[in-house]
């Protein structure tokens, strides 16, 4: 679902899977594979750049991302649940968009698992629609 307000951004998605016979694939893969997994996230961004620049078509928006998953939410019997794929991630970043098709994308992610440490990530990305 999105949202769109005077250059306010709202977004927030989410998924639920289920994979039917998660065991016999643990046994064939050696690990455990979950029987069902989840994913969510909710995200708020603004353009700021009609602020610096009236009259501008370009956009540049920073924005914060909060997401969780969980690809072993449900191990199936006889596995033990991997507690590293269970996840929490704050993002930062800016969004810029010279032209409504392009955007050049730079964030930060602190990422959180309940067990173990997973590293942080600084990412640049790329991407059009055509």
């Amino acid at each position: 679902m999105e949202w769109k307000y005077h250059g306010f951004v709202t977004r927030v998605l989410g998924s639920w899977g289920h994979i039917g016979d998660a065991a016999t694939l643990s046994a064939l893969k050696g690990e455990t594979i979950g029987s069902s997994n989840y994913g969510v996230y909710a995200e708020v961004a603004y353009d700021i750049l009609p602020l610096i620049f009236p009259g501008t078509s370009q956009y540049l928006a920073p924005f914060f991302r909060y997401e969780k998953f969980d690809i072993i939410a449900t191990a199936p019997v006889g596995y033990v649940d991997d507690l590293s794929y269970d996840q929490d991630i704050f993002q930062v970043g800016f969004n810029y968009k010279p032209i409504p098709e392009v955007v050049i994308k730079l964030d930060y992610r602190n990422r959180n698992a309940k067990q173990g440490t997973v590293p942080d990530e600084v990412n640049i990305g790329f991407g059009f629609i055509f």
